[in-house]
């Protein structure tokens, strides 16, 4: 099995965002002092180029 994970540190900002693979939502943060992983296996195109997009958004309220 293989995983994306997502380990950042925007210091000072809080912050939701969305994890895109290959243009497929692979999961959603809503707290930046929590590490996520996320299941890729049947997202990532093995041998190939694969694109990851992140969306931060800043939580409402």
């Amino acid at each position: 099995m293989e995983f994306l994970s997502l380990n950042g540190c925007w210091q000072g900002e809080c912050f939701d965002a969305d994890i895109y693979l290959n243009n497929t939502l692979v999961g959603s943060v809503d707290n930046m002092f929590i590490s996520y992983s996320f299941d890729v296996a049947g997202i990532l195109n093995k041998g190939e180029h694969n694109l990851v997009l992140i969306v931060f958004t800043y939580p409402r309220g």
